[in-house]
């Protein structure tokens, strides 16, 4: 049995829209910092396309496709999408971390009730703390900048 944590990465990482892009570059770079047992849930958004990939990083991400995850109570679940399509208090994971964004300074209150159902909120920026925070987003929110 692995000491590690197990991390399922909910998210769309096959397409070419910004939270693919980073979505991708963050199960890659997770993958090979080797510190967490990782499964991947794609989320397939309305047809963008399919991004082409080195094979190295390709056969990485369906690896982590094809892992059978077994029980979800011993999952964290990073939810890497909109806010909408968060569904925290009906999960069945141990955990629920919503990764999210919005460029704006206030955030729609279904947004906001959708990110209260989660136990904690990554943002990318100081911007996004204090939007979310303004629209009563009361869980926890942590800044997780994006890489260069």
């Amino acid at each position: 049995m692995s000491d590690k944590i197990k991390l399922l990465i909910k998210a769309p990482t096959n397409d070419f829209s910004g939270y693919a892009t980073v979505a991708r570059n963050l199960v890659l770079e997770l993958a090979k910092m080797d510190k967490f047992d990782l499964y991947l849930e794609d989320i397939v958004w309305i047809n963008s396309g399919n991004v082409e990939l080195q094979s190295v990083d390709q056969q990485i991400l369906n690896d982590l496709r094809g892992k059978q995850l077994g029980n979800p109570a011993e999952t964290v679940l990073v939810h890497f999408s909109i806010a909408t399509e968060f569904f925290g208090d009906q999960s069945p994971f141990k955990k629920t971390i919503g990764c999210t964004m919005m460029e704006t300074d206030k955030v729609a209150q279904y947004w906001a009730h959708k990110c209260n159902q989660m136990d904690a909120i990554f943002v990318p920026s100081t911007f996004n703390l204090a939007s979310f925070m303004q629209s009563n987003v009361v869980k926890p929110i942590r800044i997780i900048p994006f890489g260069l």
